[in-house]
């Protein structure tokens, strides 16, 4: 009973992990577009001034500014995808030997 119970929890959180995975990439896509909206509107003028919403006053910059905002946010993001990803390899693996040990238990029965 214990390990279905260990089964269960381990699949739920793996696919808590897969969604959380799935929101990152959203995430790097959403940067990626804005990144080449900024670019294409402003004719690559870097110096150009943008305006940056923050909660519920905006904040003047230029265009390289937020690209380089940008630039961060996506390495962020990609770091914590790759810490993911350790971290569903390891619930898998985990997941794999759980249901081992069940199909094994089931047949010595």
């Amino acid at each position: 009973m214990e390990m279905q119970v260990r089964a269960m929890n381990t699949s739920t959180e793996l696919n808590s992990v897969n969604a959380q995975e799935s929101a990152l990439n959203r995430k790097i896509r959403l940067s990626e577009a804005t990144e080449n909206e900024l670019k294409e509107v402003n004719g690559n003028d870097l110096d150009a001034r943008v305006w940056q919403g923050i909660g519920k006053m905006f904040l003047a910059s230029t265009v390289k500014d937020q690209i380089e905002q940008l630039e961060r946010e996506r390495k962020d993001y990609k770091e914590q995808i790759t810490a993911l990803g350790k971290k569903k390899l390891y619930l898998e693996t985990t997941l794999k030997n759980v249901s081992n040990a069940l199909n094994e238990m089931n047949i010595k029965q």
